[in-house]
């Protein structure tokens, strides 16, 4: 009698997961049979690990150092005064404005390594009367920006730098207006105001309204009641200042202060006049002159120069014109 064929009954489990759970259990024996059921199931604890305690931070302490010069041009400056940074006149407003410069060639880079080492030098505190200690009389800088830093005018467009209830510390002359008269150790000087700057960020305008007393003209009037020294520098543009940059001419007086008509006559201004205090070092004021009566000479020995040449040119020129035109008629006659 033939056996009797057994039949399954239906299963609707899935393949894929049968052979799953038969390959753990042959992977679970063959752990067991290796004895390494137990270091596998140390090595997979998830349990939660307590953290380590970390250990406070200590601050960062930032000390100052000196500025470095990197390029041949500022090895030749001079070392500057030093003054501490609580000194200065911007104390505690926050960085200042970089300027943005050109990289053009190797010399806007040293220009610009000049201009960054001014900028991070501790400034001189320049709200004081009188001289700066380390700045002498006829001391020369090619940018207002230097001369700020060394205290000695710090604006870096305004004239008059002053306190309106203390006076003026320092005056940059620089012939800013046409009534200003200037005779190196006397001269007159213009106040501030009554021109419209702020609408084309203009630095200079025509004048457009009366002068009042206020701010740096009541500064400078402050001196002539307190006659108290105010530095002076004159710049490039004025009639007695250096051909370039900026000089520093010592220290004057306001012996008058007073109101009056500009040159056109219809606005009135404040006008300031200025002795220089006696026993200081002689200021050549005359230096401009010589150089611009030495350069107008030098062009005017190039132009006879080059006109005595063209003369020469046009001379000889002609001479040979002349002699190959006889030479064509000697040759003439021969050869007929």
């Amino acid at each position: 009698m033939a056996p009797r064929k057994t039949t399954r009954p239906p299963t609707t489990e899935n393949p894929y997961e049968t052979q799953r759970a038969l390959q753990i259990a042959e992977n679970q024996a063959l752990l067991l049979a290796l004895d390494l059921k137990s270091t596998t199931a140390s090595s997979t604890d998830t349990s939660p690990t307590r953290p380590k305690p970390s250990s406070p931070r200590k601050p960062r302490t930032r000390t100052a150092r000196e500025p470095t010069r990197q390029s041949s041009r500022l090895r030749k400056i001079p070392a500057p005064f030093i003054a501490h940074d609580s000194d200065r006149e911007d104390a505690g407003k926050g960085p200042r404005k970089r300027r943005k410069f050109g990289t053009a060639d190797d010399d806007d880079e040293e220009e610009e390594e000049e201009d960054e080492f001014w900028r991070r030098k501790p400034r001189v505190n320049g709200r004081v009367f009188g001289a700066i200690k380390g700045v002498k009389v006829g001391s020369w800088w090619s940018k207002r920006d230097e001369c700020g830093a060394r205290g000695v005018h710090p604006p870096t467009v305004a004239g008059i730098f002053g306190s309106s209830s203390a006076g003026c510390y320092s005056v940059a002359v620089s012939a800013g207006y046409p009534e200003d008269i200037d005779y190196g150790d006397q001269f007159t000087y213009t106040g501030s105001g009554g021109r419209e700057l702020k609408k084309k960020n203009l630095r200079t305008a025509p004048q457009s309204s009366d002068q009042r007393l206020e701010r740096g003209n009541l500064a400078l009037w402050m001196s002539a009641q307190t006659a108290k020294p105010v530095r002076v520098i004159r710049g490039y543009k004025a009639a007695l200042g250096p051909r370039e940059g900026y000089r520093y001419d010592g220290l004057y007086k306001v012996v008058k202060a007073y109101e009056a008509v500009n040159s056109n006559g219809r606005y009135k201004v404040w006008k300031f006049d200025f002795e220089r205090v006696k026993g200081q070092e002689p200021v050549d004021y005359e230096e401009k002159e010589r150089w611009v009566q030495r350069r107008r000479e030098r062009l005017e020995r190039e132009e006879r120069e080059r006109e005595e040449r063209e003369e020469r040119e046009e001379r000889e020129e002609r001479e040979e014109a002349e002699a190959s035109e006889a030479s064509k008629g000697t040759e003439t006659p021969s050869e007929s």
